[in-house]
C-alpha cells in the first residue's frame, strides 16, 4: 500500500503557484511592514521603504517572459532597481515614471512559494529586500529563495 501511495505521489505533476496580479499590497515577511512609496518617505531620493501602518496599493502586471512590472497605484510610478548601490553594496530601489528611454530595472521576476513570494531583478540578479531600518533595496545574490528577508506576502487589495 505504501508503494502505491508513493507511486501516486511521484506521478502527480507539480504545478507552480500563480503570481497574484492586479491590485495588491506587499508585506515583508522577515521585518514586517508594507512597501511604501518614496513620496511618503523621502521625496528627494524617491527611494521606497517599508512602514508598519499605511499599506499602499500596487499594480502587478504580467509583461511576458516570466517578468512583471510593479506600479504604485496612487502615483502611477514603477518600482525600479537602480545600478547605483548603497553603503551595503545593494542596489537602490525607487519609483520612476514609465516611458523613460533606457529604463531597464523596472521588470521583476516574481516566484510564489506557498504564502510568500520572491521578487527579484533578473539582470544583474538581485533580490528585493528590506532591512531593520525600513529601507528597501535589491541585494545581489545567486539564489533568492534561501533567506526569509527576500520573502514578501502579496495580497489582493
Amino acid at each position: 500500500m505504501k508503494v502505491l501511495l508513493l507511486l501516486c505521489l511521484a506521478l502527480v505533476p507539480v504545478v507552480p503557484q500563480q503570481v497574484k496580479t492586479g491590485c495588491v499590497t506587499l508585506w515583508h515577511k522577515n521585518f514586517g511592514g508594507y512597501l511604501t512609496s518614496g513620496k511618503k518617505n523621502n521625496d528627494k531620493t524617491r527611494w521606497v521603504s517599508t512602514k508598519e501602518e499605511g499599506s499602499e496599493q500596487w499594480e502587478i502586471t504580467d509583461v511576458g517572459g516570466g517578468l512583471y512590472t510593479i506600479m504604485n497605484k496612487e502615483f502611477y510610478e514603477y518600482l525600479v532597481a537602480s545600478r547605483e548601490t548603497n553603503w551595503a553594496k545593494n542596489y537602490k530601489v525607487f519609483l520612476w515614471i514609465s516611458g523613460n528611454e533606457g529604463m531597464t530595472g523596472h521588470k521583476w521576476k516574481i516566484t510564489r512559494q506557498e504564502q510568500y513570494s520572491i521578487i527579484e531583478v533578473p539582470q544583474p540578479k538581485s533580490c528585493l529586500m528590506t532591512g531593520t531600518d525600513e529601507t528597501v533595496s535589491a541585494k545581489p545574490a545567486s539564489r533568492c529563495d534561501v533567506a526569509p528577508f527576500f520573502k514578501w506576502r502579496i495580497q489582493g487589495c
